[in-house]
């Protein structure tokens, strides 16, 4: 099953393309009128989207707490391993809950996305 392009014509219908539609020019199935599926943009990836994937990002947010992790007891051949140095880095940051950058533990407001962080 492929992905949907969401589109809404000039009349305002709205609209699900198939991806492997997208650049080329439809008409609207409702009114006829001629559109362009636009071409999703590229998303990058971010390194605290790249821990959150792994998992790491959760691992911080625990050591921050003082709770255990899975990496106080690493598993047989865990390449994984949360060193003394992380955790006490860890202790001194927090997670931003609206954009995931990991971030100095003594702000209020987070520096890249700007989100209130009052009462943490």
């Amino acid at each position: 099953m492929s992905a949907k392009i969401k589109v809404t014509c000039p009349n305002g219908h709205k609209l699900a393309a198939e991806e492997r539609k997208a650049g080329k020019t439809v008409a609207c199935p409702v009114c006829g009128v001629k559109l362009t599926i636009p071409v999703p943009e590229n998303r990058k990836c971010t390194d605290s989207a790249v821990l959150r994937i792994l998992g790491i990002g959760d691992e911080l947010r625990k050591a921050a707490a003082g709770q255990p992790t899975r990496y106080d007891r690493p598993e047989e051949g865990s390449d994984l391993l949360l060193g003394p140095r992380m955790k006490e880095k860890a202790r001194n940051t927090q997670i931003c809950p609206q954009c995931d950058w990991e971030i100095d533990a003594g702000y209020r407001v987070c520096p890249h996305c700007h989100f209130y962080l009052a009462g943490k």
